[in-house]
């Protein structure tokens, strides 16, 4: 009897555990939106890349304000670099312009509009980023650069990867553009994930782009091999 019995309380275990999920997964789903779609969406008349900071004030909580009444005027072609230790507020500038957080005061635009006033997807199709952790999915590296520009040919994606120093591994792999790289990019390194998400953002080829740490914890090689496609970003 000891296998059988065994076997059902794993079984009973099992369904605890995906209760217990789903009733944590229900609870997302029915969460309110914390920043709310515009209620009449206004599409920027121009794709140069301006992005302008005025008089904003953000905090994270009530009682602790992280930025207070700046100002930044960045035009299409400039080059911005933020610096500062950790905790300064480099990424939450970044998480700003993507809108995945609403100003507490002042405006935020890219173009002249008002972000709070843009769909997401039109603030999220106008903006590449490059994390410092560079999350792929469970499919190919021809699919994950491709997320980049749904319709790009095959010669478009390579031309993104040789821009982006990482053809040359891709080709070394036994399946090419067609191995799997596992769940987060598991069966990648850390600088060959982060070339393939640069890849990525070549070949969307949005008139802002945002690199929040990009060589932050890479060895020498590898940081020599991005900046260089940084650059050619």
């Amino acid at each position: 009897f000891s296998q059988p019995i065994n076997q059902v309380s794993n079984i009973a275990n099992i369904m605890q555990a995906t209760m217990a999920a789903a009733q944590r997964g229900f609870e997302f789903l029915d969460a309110e939106e914390e920043v709310p779609e515009a209620e009449k969406p206004q599409f920027p008349e121009s794709r140069e890349g301006n992005v302008d900071f005025s008089h904003v004030r953000f905090g994270y909580t009530e009682d602790r304000t992280l930025i207070h009444d700046l100002d930044l005027h960045v035009h299409a072609g400039d080059k911005i670099a933020i610096v500062g230790p950790t905790g300064a507020g480099k990424t939450t500038l970044v998480n700003l312009i993507l809108r995945f957080y609403d100003v507490n005061g002042g405006s935020i635009t890219i173009d002249g509009v008002d972000v709070r006033d843009m769909r997401t997807d039109e603030i999220l199709g106008r903006i590449s980023v490059v994390f410092q952790d560079v999350y792929l999915f469970h499919d190919s590296i021809e699919a994950n650069i491709r997320m980049g520009k749904p319709d790009a040919t095959m010669e478009e994606i390579m031309e993104a990867a040789k821009a982006a120093a990482c053809h040359d591994f891709i080709m070394a792999l036994p399946d090419g553009y067609q191995t799997i790289v596992g769940e987060g990019g598991s069966t990648l390194s850390g600088g060959e994930k982060q070339r393939i998400s640069i890849a990525r953002a070549l070949l969307k080829d949005a008139p802002i782009v945002l690199l929040d740490e990009a060589t932050a914890s890479l060895d020498p090689e590898n940081e020599v091999l991005i900046q260089q496609a940084i650059s050619a970003l």
